[in-house]
């Protein structure tokens, strides 16, 4: 899967990628924020695409040593 993928019957021709947005090839890491005002918005957050598997190993133990957010401050955020 990848961001975007959905049945072709759902897919519109208008998109800027109908297909679904996968970045490019031709670099080492593509991002994509889901913020609020966005048009494809998931209320908050995003998705990197990381080529090198060690990079990404790295991205992920630092991104696990944050603090999560708790629901009331996520409700809060989305209002």
């Amino acid at each position: 899967g990848f961001l975007g993928a959905m049945p072709a019957n759902r897919r519109s021709m208008a998109s800027a990628w109908p297909t679904g947005f996968r970045g490019s090839q031709d670099t080492d890491v593509s991002f994509t924020s889901f913020g609020n005002i966005k048009t494809l918005t998931a209320l908050g957050g995003g998705i990197a695409r990381v080529k090198d598997a060690s990079v990404r190993a790295r991205m992920q133990e630092l991104q696990s040593a944050w603090p999560v957010r708790s629901t009331y401050q996520r409700l809060w955020t989305v209002l």
